[in-house]
């Protein structure tokens, strides 16, 4: 119950903060707009900083969703890891303006940033097991989880940057480079 009640509550605070913007309104002026006390703001969040991540990295969902939706077969560790954020996609596709929109606030402000990066590192642990739990390899799911991760930060950015396209179809560009092999590059001296 109380995941829920955050995440109602960090959508109304987003709002206000966009349309406002960040730096224009307290956490008084914030919690007043939407109706709570600032007590309650704190309950629930630590800073404005915790609003705007809870938002676009909120995906309660499990990695371990999008595998378990995939037909049974051989995969990559790529493969694996590109399915395990099937569930981040999907929740990208509710709101893609919106959600534009947090990211690039998220990228404009150091604050933002750092929170954004914890919280990534927390995702990171789960990422892990859901890898591990398919691979039997803690090894190759920790390093399938962290690539994974920033191939995601990389595409969340320039997603946000690019309308029209999806978060889906940034990822998946990504993952095909990764997954194109090792190429041979020339240091030209």
């Amino acid at each position: 119950m109380r995941g829920v009640v955050r995440a109602e509550l960090a959508d109304d605070l987003a709002s206000v903060l966009l349309s406002h913007g960040f730096d224009a309104v307290t956490v008084e002026e914030l919690s007043a707009e939407v109706g709570i006390s600032k007590a309650t703001f704190f309950r629930y969040f630590s800073n404005k900083e915790d609003v705007v991540v809870s938002i676009v990295d909120a995906s309660p969902a499990s990695f371990m969703q999008g595998i378990d939706r995939a037909p049974a077969g051989a995969y990559s560790g790529w493969q694996l890891a590109r399915l395990a954020l099937e569930s981040t996609l999907d929740a990208a596709d509710d709101d893609p303006a919106r959600r534009r929109a947090l990211l690039r606030l998220i990228s404009e402000r150091p604050a933002l940033r750092a929170r954004f990066s914890e919280r990534r590192q927390e995702r990171g642990e789960r990422f892990t097991a859901a890898l591990a739990a398919v691979t039997d390899d803690e090894v190759a799911a920790s390093v399938l989880a962290t690539a994974a991760l920033a191939v995601l930060d990389s595409a969340w950015y320039a997603w946000a940057q690019q309308e029209g396209a999806t978060l889906r179809s940034v990822v998946d560009a990504r993952f095909a480079h990764l997954s194109a092999g090792d190429r041979t590059y020339r240091i030209q001296r």
